[in-house]
């Protein structure tokens, strides 16, 4: 008996989904309960659209007014960023008060739809454009002129971004960040200086760089300092440095290493070993020193699940190895560190 498409695609991963929820003692059951009692009535739903329709000019319009007030206090045209000629009378933004209370204002706003993000679907382009393309321009410039310090203007519009991502999802936002070849270096080099920077402008420029990584070109071949670090070990280097934060910085470092570590150039280079190599001795390492590293066991694990998730078949499956024994059959006491371990064991069955 031929066995239906369907079938064949659906039971081995039911049957790792089943071991995951049994492992880690959830009740489907209680969980869809939990998804109904939160679901909003039609009611709701009506007027959550009705509040939607009158607020998306006015969230708009806060952050054209934000972006041009950054860009007037760092010297940058934003009738070009914005594609349109504006009188700066017109801007309600004139001081740090007002861009402070304006940016308040469309966080407050963007909170209310947590529970129906998918409603913000129609203004996330309009939104995301035209800070991500002032926020080209300002680190083009920051980079050229090595003054890495980001000021209170400018990182008002990386709340907004955050803010936004954590609403609607990160995954979906930076479907509309630039992935420009030329912003590799600039952005790898500007969040290289943000060790000391609140946590939401390194995030950003995280998601930002597992974006751009992505292009279609040997990395080899853009790199403009190879008599230095090469350009694969520069953001490997700063993606395993945020992947010791807590949070979800974490997991934005987590998403770059394995877009980075699974290019096939990078898997090529030997840089995918020599990566995985060190993520397993690092991890027993931590282990050793969990009190005074205590995030950086759970950002390897992380980091690992990432890598096994968005690589290629192929090239793990030679590679499992690699990371099993040190990694995969060390008992953890934490209940993160199971989690992560038996997701991670699930990524290897599914391959």
């Amino acid at each position: 008996m031929v066995q239906s498409t369907d079938d064949a695609f659906e039971s081995p991963f039911l049957g790792v989904e089943s071991k995951i929820q049994n492992a880690l003692g959830e009740d489907k059951n209680q969980k869809l309960e939990q998804v109904d009692a939160h679901m909003p009535d039609s009611q709701e739903q009506a007027q959550l659209f009705e509040s939607f329709v009158k607020e998306k000019s006015s969230i708009l319009n806060y952050v054209r007014d934000l972006v041009r007030y950054a860009a007037k206090l760092n010297a940058i045209d934003s009738n070009a960023i914005l594609n349109e000629e504006f009188k700066e009378d017109q801007n309600k933004v004139k001081s740090e008060y007002d861009c402070h209370l304006s940016t308040h204002r469309v966080n407050l706003i963007l909170e209310k739809y947590q529970e129906q993000s998918s409603m913000l679907d129609p203004l996330i382009e309009q939104f995301v454009q035209p800070i991500m393309a002032f926020l080209q321009v300002y680190v083009r410039k920051a980079v050229a002129d090595q003054k890495y310090g980001v000021p209170a203007e400018v990182k008002n519009l990386f709340l907004l971004l955050t803010q936004m991502c954590k609403v609607r999802g990160y995954k979906t936002i930076v479907k509309f960040f630039p992935h420009e070849v030329s912003d590799l270096e600039q952005v790898a080099e500007m969040l290289h200086f943000q060790e000391e920077t609140p946590w939401e402008i390194p995030y950003i420029l995280v998601l930002w760089l597992s974006i751009i990584v992505l292009v279609p070109f040997d990395l080899t071949t853009i790199d403009s300092q190879k008599n230095q670090e090469i350009l694969v070990q520069r953001i490997m280097n700063i993606g395993k440095q945020y992947a010791e934060s807590p949070g979800k910085l974490r997991d934005g470092a987590a998403v770059l290493l394995a877009k980075l570590i699974t290019r096939p150039d990078v898997v090529k280079s030997g840089e995918a070993d020599r990566f995985l190599k060190e993520m397993a001795a690092n991890y027993e390492a931590v282990m050793d020193d969990a009190k005074n590293k205590p995030f950086a066991a759970a950002g390897i694990l992380q980091t690992l699940v990432e890598v096994f998730k968005t690589g290629h078949r192929d090239d793990l499956l030679s590679r499992v190895d690699i990371v099993f024994d040190p990694v995969l059959k060390t008992e953890q006491k934490s209940k993160f560190m199971k989690k992560s371990t038996i997701l991670m064991k699930a990524r290897v069955n599914l391959a």
